[in-house]
């Protein structure tokens, strides 16, 4: 999967995944993760989350694994 990665709340976000995390809030009430959001929901998926490879754009390849 690929997708946004946002950084936990304290700490500096450079890119542009807060404002997305904005906008989606707004139009259809989805929403941007941090790492750990995402290994949370992929662990209620039966998925361990194996590592997050950051990407010259703004989203990151996040890779997992059966649990």
């Amino acid at each position: 999967m690929m997708d946004n990665v946002l950084k936990p709340a304290n700490e500096p976000d450079p890119n542009l995944g807060r404002f997305i995390d904005l906008a989606m809030l707004i139009s259809v009430t989805g929403r941007e993760r941090t790492e750990a959001e995402f290994a949370a929901l992929l662990r209620a998926g039966g998925f361990a989350l194996t590592r997050v490879i950051p990407t010259t754009g703004y989203v990151s390849i996040i890779e997992s694994e059966p649990a």
